[in-house]
């Protein structure tokens, strides 16, 4: 007699069907989702379409597909920008509210801040929030709360130390550096000056004059340093190219907090790995869609670090590259 025609067998697979289903159900996306994502700075036309120019985007529809969103099918990647104008992020939210979305994603501290104003209920997720404890937008990072989670980037003074000791590495004879950075953040925090002093750099603050960028790098120029550090602040990140393309021009030694700018043709680079922190992001985002609750996510640091120089451009500029630095260093040609 077939197995088949066994009432305990049939019992027996009947009930292992239903115990699978379920299982099956919560490993699969939702069927449909709308997401929001908003940026600071970004020019919107670079994080549209299914290849977007900005990195951060490529990346942040990498990590969703990951987990089974795919956009167009079963996902709507609701896209907004600010384009340095932090005065519309608060309208920026609300209309995204009002669509509704499922969860709103931001990139930059100001984005966070304008969206936590806006919304107590839909769930945030934030990449390049500040201090986000201190600055009121959860309890802590093990148990937030509310709604908003995310990851906390690694641009603090530690990372800084480590861009000067790299470009001491470098430059041996170099004395002064541009520390090229925006209102947003400290002009030069008192342990990165220290740190300076303590390897024979002299910092020169130089605002980066936005939304008029071309005024800051006159300045910088001005100050006929050895050498720019570029600050990674987020109001920074769209404009890398132009900085790149600046430094260039005028033959200075360059050196960021992003590998981005490498990649686009800058000397050198130490900072935390935009890609991994973007697919953390779409982590949260996946997560919160199979129906947990952001106030029980723990904030993650960034912890994964990139260091990139760039051969061609230290050839360009007659810099021989330390074997000790060429062999702990991922080198773009």
């Amino acid at each position: 007699m077939s197995s088949l025609r066994d009432p305990r067998r049939r019992i027996l697979l009947a009930a292992t069907a239903t115990l699978l289903v379920p299982a099956l159900r919560a490993q699969q996306p939702r069927k449909s989702a709308r997401i929001g994502i908003v940026f600071n700075s970004f020019r919107l036309a670079d994080v549209q379409g299914d290849k977007p120019v900005e990195p951060v985007m490529r990346e942040f529809l990498a990590g969703l597909r990951e987990h089974g969103w795919i956009e167009g099918t079963n996902i709507v990647v609701e896209r907004r920008s600010a384009e340095g104008k932090l005065e519309r992020l608060e309208s920026i939210v609300r209309e995204l509210v009002a669509l509704p979305v499922d969860v709103i994603v931001t990139a930059g501290h100001a984005a966070t801040v304008a969206a936590r104003k806006v919304t107590a209920t839909v769930p945030i997720v934030s990449s390049g929030m500040t201090s986000p404890v201190e600055n009121g937008l959860v309890a802590s990072l093990a148990r937030p709360g509310g709604n908003v989670t995310g990851t906390v980037p690694s641009f603090g003074s530690e990372t800084a130390v480590k861009r000067l000791e790299l470009l001491r590495e470098l430059l041996p004879a170099a004395k002064r550096v541009v520390y090229f950075g925006t209102r947003t953040a400290d002009e030069v925090p008192a342990e990165v000056r220290a740190a300076a002093t303590g390897i024979g750099l002299t910092l020169v603050y130089v605002d980066a004059g936005l939304p008029r960028l071309e005024t800051g790098l006159a300045q910088a120029e001005k100050e006929r340093p050895d050498a720019l550090m570029a600050v990674p602040t987020v109001p920074l990140y769209p404009h890398q190219r132009a900085i790149v393309a600046f430094a260039a021009r005028t033959r200075l030694p360059d050196i960021y907090g992003f590998s981005e700018a490498v990649e686009a043709g800058g000397l050198a680079s130490f900072g935390g790995d935009t890609a991994d922190a973007w697919h953390r992001v779409a982590r949260y985002v996946h997560r919160i869609l199979q129906g947990a609750k952001p106030g029980d996510l723990p904030i993650e640091k960034t912890d994964r670090y990139k260091l990139l120089v760039n051969r061609t451009r230290a050839r360009a500029l007659g810099i021989a590259i330390p074997t000790a630095l060429a062999q702990r260093a991922e080198i773009v040609e």
